[in-house]
Parts: C-alpha cells; sequence; structure tokens
C-alpha cells in the first residue's frame, strides 16, 4: 500500500465516519478512496521545489535525538513549590 492510498483511506474514514463500510457501502467507499488517491497523487506531482527529498528514517532518528534532548535536560523551574524556597515551613 502506499503513502497516498493510505493517506486516502484515512480521509475516507473520517468523512465517512467509519473505517469499515458496510457491504451495501464497500463499492461507493473504495471509488472514493481511488478517487482520493488519484488526486493525492496528482497534487504530488504537481508541486515543485528545490529541497532534496527528505529519508524517513533520518527524520524519524532526528525526532528521536530532540525527544531525548528535550526529556533529559534540566528542568528551568523547580520541581515542587516548596523547592522554591517560598513556601516557608
Amino acid at each position: 500500500m502506499t503513502v497516498e492510498r493510505a493517506a486516502a483511506l484515512q480521509f475516507g474514514a473520517r468523512l465517512s465516519g467509519t473505517t469499515h463500510p458496510s457491504k451495501a457501502n464497500a463499492e461507493a467507499f473504495d471509488g472514493v478512496v481511488d478517487k482520493i488517491t488519484h488526486a493525492a497523487r496528482h497534487l504530488l506531482a504537481s508541486l515543485h521545489t528545490s529541497a532534496p527529498p527528505r529519508d524517513r528514517a533520518v527524520e524519524a532518528e532526528k525526532a528521536r535525538a530532540r525527544s531525548r534532548e528535550r526529556l533529559f535536560q534540566t528542568p528551568r523551574w523547580p520541581a515542587r513549590p516548596m523547592d522554591s524556597g517560598l513556601c516557608d515551613d
């Protein structure tokens, strides 16, 4: 399954409110998904960019690195109000 087809299925499911249409509606659903897939391919083919294509694996690793950086950085604020020195106990 292509990325365009998967996106079309997700979009069709969102619009119709169901991921598995009934037998009576399956033909109409599949037809709409085919049309959305065609439109998505047409859109992607018509876009112009000077940037090189991105690699999903590389981008995913960059996102994981940013997440690790945020997760393990020193907090800029006290974790609890009593640690701030504002509470006199």
